[in-house]
């Protein structure tokens, strides 16, 4: 028999890499991109704008998949505090127009949000708690999350945390750019009051598809948090880096939030409280584990 297929979107992109080769195992997966598709030859990759809102339909229609992930947004916060109507068509409005679409067919449909819908004040936080986002890039997680689940109530809104990998289309972000600073040596200064529960690719590809499981079989629908086991600062996750990978950590050093003027709001602690996850069968292991070289 042939595989089922599973539509992922912005599947070319950092967690898309991850995730279109986990989902091999179980599924045909069909990968859109805009500008440059994946280098996975099994993938079926399928170039498509998904602002073009009146084609989604016809889209969906052609491909015919029995699930849909949604990984595509815009997530550099700076540039969507300084385009935020730009930044909503992909943020929002598409996310909102594949749900109603997926409604529409009944198709198992997750959207990936993110912790920065939370204030940091609060944590951890439950799936329930209110959201109340200080950057546009939250603000527009939040409407997003909302428009979904108003349209196809039988989704699932996997709220994801910091992400980390190294290997595949590892971005130039925080943590790659860690490490290259353990490798060079260079002194580097992380606060100590800015903290989440990171989580490794390779992991969240798993609770994903996991989310996809439990949405097929109706076993939970709407709000699901997917963060790490541990809630550390950014300067514990330089230091568990560093003792991962068998470099000095010494040339870390431990800073404050307040001693920095910053150009939009970071919240400080967003931390998600993933229980319910882990009841439904989530279990990512430690952060050293996931740290370690592989």
């Amino acid at each position: 028999m042939s595989q089922p297929q599973l539509l992922i979107t912005g599947a070319s992109g950092f967690l898309g890499s991850w995730l279109c080769e986990a989902a091999q195992a179980q599924w045909q997966v069909t990968g859109l991109y805009n500008r440059k598709s994946g280098s996975d030859t099994a993938v079926n990759w399928v170039q498509a704008n998904l602002c073009e809102l009146d084609k989604l339909g016809a889209l969906i229609t052609r491909l015919q998949p029995q699930a849909i992930i949604h990984l595509a947004a815009i997530s550099n916060t700076p540039y969507c505090e300084a385009h935020p109507e730009e930044t909503a068509k992909l943020n929002v409005d598409v996310a909102i127009a594949l749900a109603q679409t997926c409604a529409q067919h009944k198709i198992p449909f997750i959207f990936t949000s993110s912790d920065l819908v939370f204030d940091g004040e609060h944590s951890p936080y439950k799936e329930n708690a209110p959201v109340n986002p200080h950057t546009v890039y939250g603000q527009q997680k939040a409407q997003a999350e909302a428009g979904v689940m108003a349209a196809w109530p039988e989704a699932i809104v996997a709220r994801m945390p910091l992400m980390f990998g190294f290997g595949k289309t590892a971005p130039n972000n925080f943590m790659t750019r860690l490490l290259e600073a353990l490798k060079a040596g260079d002194s580097l200064s992380l606060f100590h009051d800015e903290i989440r529960n990171p989580l490794s690719a390779k992991v969240a590809a798993q609770g994903l598809l996991l989310a996809v499981d439990l949405a097929i079989n109706q076993r939970h629908r709407g709000l699901l948090h997917l963060g790490g086991p541990e809630a550390v600062s950014r300067y514990d996750l330089g230091v568990l880096l560093a003792q991962a990978q068998g470099y000095d950590p010494s040339h870390l050093e431990a800073c404050s939030q307040d001693e920095v003027a910053f150009s939009m709001p970071r919240p400080k602690n967003v931390c998600t409280d993933c229980s319910l996850a882990h009841s439904l069968g989530f279990t990512p292991p430690s952060l050293a584990e996931q740290l370690a070289p592989h």
